[in-house]
C-alpha cells in the first residue's frame, strides 16, 4: 500500500504511551484507533477489550476474524443494514481478511499468528 511503512523503533511504545490515558474515552474514533495500534502491537485482546460495547460491525469482524471466530464473524455481516456504510465496512473488511488469508477469510484457513501478520500488510486504509 502506498505510503505505509514499517513501524520505526519505539513507534509503536510511543503510540501506546498515548494511547493509555485515551482507553477511557467514549469516543468511537478514538478508540478504534486505540485498538489498531494494539493491533498493530500484536495484542488482539487488548484491542478487543477497548472497543467492547461499540457499535463498530467493520473492526468487530476483524477482531472476529484473527481470533478464528467463524460466529462472530456471520454474527458481525448480519448486524448490518442493506446499503449502509456498516454494510461497506463489513465488506471491504471480508475482502481484507481474504487477502491476509490467502484468498479465504472462512474460520481455519490459516493459523492465528499467520492471520494476524498477514493482516498487518493490508488493514489499516
Amino acid at each position: 500500500m502506498a505510503g505505509r511503512h514499517a513501524p520505526e523503533p519505539g513507534e509503536q511504545a510511543e503510540a501506546l504511551a498515548w494511547g493509555r490515558p485515551r482507553s477511557r474515552s467514549t469516543r468511537a474514533g478514538t478508540l478504534i484507533r486505540l485498538a489498531a495500534v494494539y493491533l498493530n502491537a500484536g495484542r488482539v485482546a487488548d484491542a478487543k477489550s477497548v472497543t467492547a460495547g461499540l457499535h463498530e460491525p467493520g473492526f468487530l469482524y476483524l477482531l472476529a476474524f484473527l481470533e478464528d471466530d467463524a460466529a462472530e464473524m456471520a454474527r458481525q455481516r448480519s448486524a448490518v443494514t442493506a446499503g449502509s456504510f456498516d454494510e461497506f465496512d463489513v465488506r471491504a473488511r471480508e475482502a481484507q481478511a481474504a487477502m491476509a488469508a490467502g484468498g479465504s477469510a472462512k474460520p481455519g484457513s490459516s493459523s492465528g499468528a499467520r492471520r494476524r501478520s498477514a493482516f498487518s500488510s493490508v488493514c489499516w486504509s
